[in-house]
């Protein structure tokens, strides 16, 4: 897991978080966005990695008081914050990350 810091976006902008799988020389097999967000038009990720080696995602709405995109993060108040959904992802025995079939309970 490593963080990415946009620093084109200034201000407090949270980081993006990736879930990444090498093969046994170093190469990159797959890599997955698990937290944060790439654009501030995308729901806000907040993973949560499972014993069971499940990958638990849940998407999230966040309301600013002012606009994000005119007026970035700094001194800008969170108000809001909305579950949108859950998503799960495992990973498979060749290192690819799978979106899997939410269950019943998970959706809110």
């Amino acid at each position: 897991v490593y963080a990415v810091k946009n620093v084109i976006m200034g201000g407090d902008a949270p980081p993006e978080y990736y879930i990444v799988s090498f093969d046994h020389v170093g190469t990159l097999i797959d890599k997955l966005l698990i937290g944060g967000h790439q654009k501030l038009t995308e729901p806000f990720r907040v993973a949560t990695l499972r014993e069971n080696g499940n990958i638990e995602i849940g998407l999230f709405n966040q309301v600013y008081k002012k606009d994000p995109e005119k007026e970035g993060y700094e001194d800008n108040e969170l108000v809001d914050v909305k579950l949108l959904e859950k998503q799960l992802y495992s990973i498979t025995d060749d290192g690819h990350f799978v979106k899997k079939e939410n269950l019943l309970g998970m959706n809110l």
